[in-house]
């Protein structure tokens, strides 16, 4: 059920700043509700999937460090952004480098079909895929901000990966350790 809520809070993230937008806020509420997002990622993206991935990890590690490194990579990145947003350089429709909140897309979506997998090769691709999203944090490519039809894509994803995990919770047929 964390996976959900992990998705759950990925939707909210994703239209907090739509709702932010409509506000008529000062300049001091909005650079506080900078700040505040940023917390709110470091807890909701950054620190929540390391638990996960520590509480399915078996002990691994391989995928310990891994998950460490994402938790540098995730802390890092944010505070450039922070730093960005800052100073005004931040990019209007891009994002330098994956956001942290892609971990409420990526790990659902990914760690399902691992629930097939022998747990040496679960483990082996757990630290992977943190790795890799450690690496994407903070290399330097341009990633477009979701727009339109994303919107609808993210939320459908969303529905899909909410009832399949959910189902899973319930049914309590599979074990990732």
């Amino acid at each position: 059920m964390s996976l959900v809520a992990l998705i759950l809070a990925g939707l909210a993230d994703l239209f907090d700043g739509y709702v932010a937008r409509k506000l008529d806020l000062n300049d001091f509420e909005k650079a506080f509700g900078v700040q505040l997002d940023t917390v709110v990622d470091v807890v909701s993206f950054v620190a929540a999937p390391a638990v996960i991935g520590f509480a399915i990890s078996g002990g691994s590690l391989w995928a310990i460090v891994c998950i460490v490194l994402f938790m540098l990579a995730g802390l890092v990145r944010l505070a450039h952004f922070n730093t960005d947003v800052g100073t005004g350089h931040g990019a209007v429709d891009s994002h330098l480098g994956l956001p942290v909140t892609y971990a409420a897309l990526v790990l659902p979506v990914v760690l399902f079909p691992m629930l097939f997998m022998g747990p040496t090769a679960f483990q082996f691709v757990l630290g992977a895929v943190f790795l890799s999203l450690a690496v994407l944090f903070i290399t330097p490519v341009t990633v477009p901000k979701p727009r339109g039809v994303f919107y609808v894509l993210f939320a459908v994803l969303a529905v899909l990966f909410v009832s399949l995990w959910s189902w899973n919770a319930i049914s309590m047929k599979w074990s990732f350790v």
